[in-house]
């Protein structure tokens, strides 16, 4: 399952922000942001510290950091950042923090504690496609994956961003049941969405040479 944290960029900082940036605060986040694209996790710690020591404030910076902690198993720090994201963020956006609580106990192994709060930022905010996906890759993880399969649903019907991860996704959860035309399907849709989604792209090769191989055999 796909289980990166697919935070939405820049624009995230409007819905976080508890401040008005001004042009030098958007010129220094648009520099976060962008190391942050690109999984620089040193660059991104470092600037984001830079960032903060500013704008202490800005509960999107939090979640970057605290993302980029997760990555490198530094879990406590990352508590720290996502609670100082809880405190900051604005109430309409608190369904990514708790999302990003999920990430952090999912990374740490504990299933049980990551699904509380993936379900939480569903219940908080049903309309993000992105809660949906979490929780449902997590359930997949599981080996739920007729529970999964409604989550992920769910976030195709929005029809919001990042819903070919949706699709990904239940290609993956098909491939597992080995139901390769129904995964076929959903890695077709999502390339549709995104021609440039390089590992539906791969897994849709994979699964044309499966179904070539299973009729040969």
């Amino acid at each position: 399952m796909v289980f990166c944290f697919s935070f939405p960029g820049p624009s995230a900082s409007r819905y976080l922000l508890s401040i008005d940036m001004d042009k030098k605060q958007n010129k220094m986040w648009r520099q976060l942001i962008d190391e942050y694209g690109r999984r620089n996790v040193a660059s991104t710690i470092e600037l984001a510290k830079r960032y903060l020591d500013l704008y202490p404030k800005d509960g999107a910076a939090w979640i970057v950091i605290g993302d980029m902690y997760i990555d490198i198993a530094k879990y406590d720090d990352a508590l720290d950042a996502i609670r100082n994201a809880k405190k900051y963020a604005h109430k309409k956006r608190l369904d990514m923090v708790y999302s990003q609580y999920g990430e952090l106990y999912r990374a740490k192994g504990n299933y049980k504690v990551a699904e509380k709060w993936f379900r939480k930022a569903v219940e908080y905010n049903p309309t993000n496609t992105r809660n949906h996906i979490f929780l449902g890759a997590l359930l997949a993880k599981m080996g739920r994956f007729d529970e999964a399969k409604k989550c992920h649903k769910e976030a195709v019907r929005l029809k919001t961003d990042t819903w070919d991860e949706a699709h990904h996704n239940l290609g993956l959860i098909y491939r597992a049941e080995g139901k390769y035309k129904t995964e076929l399907k959903h890695f077709d849709k999502a390339i549709e969405i995104d021609p440039n989604y390089s590992s539906a792209i791969e897994e849709r090769s994979d699964v044309l040479n499966a179904i070539n191989i299973k009729v040969g055999r």
